[in-house]
């Protein structure tokens, strides 16, 4: 077995943020409560369900992805 596939089996589940967040440049922030949403002009939605949710997952899943655009632009997670 891969070491990596052995790291994510021992880490499942993956940390899930307790709020909304954005993926952008290889990297996620959560938004504040009272945040305006994020200008998501352009994104592809991703349907964030089981271990989906997690950041982690998603950056691994999609790795180099244009999430959309430049970070001004990032893919929001709800």
């Amino acid at each position: 077995m891969p070491p990596d596939s052995l790291r994510r089996a021992k880490t499942y589940p993956y940390d899930i943020p307790l709020r909304s967040y954005v993926v952008a440049g290889g990297s996620y922030r959560e938004l504040a409560p009272c945040a305006p949403a994020p200008d998501i002009d352009g994104c592809r939605a991703v349907l964030a369900v089981g271990s989906n949710q997690s950041p982690e997952q998603l950056l691994r899943k999609f790795p180099g992805q244009d999430w959309g655009g430049d970070p001004g632009h990032p893919c929001p997670v709800a």
